[in-house]
């Protein structure tokens, strides 16, 4: 590869680098709106490759002798489509932790720092990529149908390097950042993101009236169709791990914790393994192991879920011994897993929820704190 890299990619590059810098000159020079548009929208495909280093000389070029450039303008542009892309994922995330990284790649941008939010947030989620470089290319239109040019090389293209636009054209290039920025927030939103498989969609797709869309266990029977009698009689549910029960809403997950699934409980096992709390079927054990539903003979469904956004080890650590449709007894060995491993990066809090939560009176956890595998814990009263 050195060879090769000497004679023919060092080279192929120069003269592709060259071709480019004269081309995006030709349009500087040309253009007006229809470069800015282009030039704005691709300039983050521009810096990716790298292709902006070609331009260094030419830049400097121009401030040297014509005391100005038109390119550096689109740079900074660049940026604020960036940051407002992130900020738009800040808006429509539901991840407490995605909403975090956002917001703050978003100031990181501002500040002329993009790779945080270019490539740990927008490219990772597609769609805010593709509105930063709608952002990028509306700002940059606007900034240079208006002739926006830069006249010092700052060395930031964000909010600390705004002197280096200071002169004439300094609202315009002013402009199209807030243009690029605002719009590049607003399409964001609109387009909306595809997060990672968070435990919330992956409930909401297992709880769903035919659990055959969940994929196939080895050997596992046809999907059981979920009724939709109501419950028809009272029904106690037993510990299903060893450890310490908590109220639901002790749980930090949303999901959860706000009740958002149904009543019920939660526990901080001491040991990795989930018994059956109750008599009953087997309705949907999730593909990821890391969670199952059950059905007790009253008719009362339970989702049990071992740790907040366990989704994400796509069944590392865990063992299943049931499969969809199996019939169990109380205290039946539901699940195992490795706890040691898992608590080394995941809450392990377990929620028990009573999912048909609207056919009860009241739901009532029977007793918290310290409990063994077998102990009532759960109530429900029609």
């Amino acid at each position: 590869m050195v060879p090769v890299t000497l004679i023919a990619i060092g080279p192929l590059g120069t003269f592709i680098g060259d071709g480019l810098s004269g081309g995006i000159n030709w349009l500087l020079n040309e253009g007006g709106l229809i470069s800015g548009i282009v030039l704005g929208g691709a300039m983050a495909l521009i810096i990716m490759t790298g292709m902006h280093y070609a331009l260094v000389p030419v830049i400097i070029s121009n401030l040297a002798t014509l005391g100005f450039d038109k390119f550096l303008p689109l740079t900074y542009i660049s940026n604020m489509g960036q940051a407002g892309a992130t900020l738009g994922v800040f808006f429509r995330a539901k991840d407490k932790k995605l909403k975090s990284v956002a917001l703050s790649t978003s100031f990181t941008a501002l500040m002329g720092v993009t790779e945080p939010a270019m490539y740990g947030v927008n490219m990772k989620y597609k769609k805010p990529f593709i509105a930063a470089m709608i952002g990028s290319a509306a700002g940059g239109g606007f900034a240079l149908a208006f002739g926006a040019k830069a006249y010092a090389l700052a060395g930031n293209g964000g909010i600390p390097g705004l002197p280096g636009l200071v002169g004439q054209t300094f609202w315009y290039a002013f402009g199209g950042m807030v243009i690029a920025f605002v719009v590049g927030a607003v399409v964001t939103v609109l387009l909306g993101i595809q997060e990672e498989a968070d435990d919330a969609a992956q409930i909401s797709g297992n709880i769903a009236s035919k659990p055959a869309n969940e994929a196939p266990q080895s050997a596992a029977p046809a999907a059981v169709e979920v009724e939709t009698a109501s419950a028809s009689a009272d029904s106690t549910a037993y510990a299903p791990m060893s450890g310490k029960a908590i109220p639901l809403k002790e749980v930090n997950d949303p999901t959860f914790g706000d009740e958002l699934m149904g009543k019920g409980i939660a526990f901080v096992p001491a040991v990795g393994e989930l018994v059956s709390p109750v008599s009953g079927t087997v309705m949907n054990v999730f593909k990821t192991k890391h969670a199952l539903v059950i059905r007790d003979a009253n008719g009362m469904e339970l989702l049990i879920h071992v740790g907040i956004n366990t989704v994400k080890l796509r069944g590392q650590f865990f063992e299943t011994h049931v499969q969809t449709g199996d019939q169990v007894q109380a205290g039946d060995k539901l699940l195992t897993f490795d706890l040691e491993q898992i608590a080394q990066n995941y809450d392990i809090t377990t929620a028990m929820v009573v999912t048909n939560t609207a056919d009860y009176k009241q739901i009532l956890p029977i007793k918290l704190g310290p409990v063994g595998f077998g102990e009532p814990v759960l109530r429900a009263e029609l």
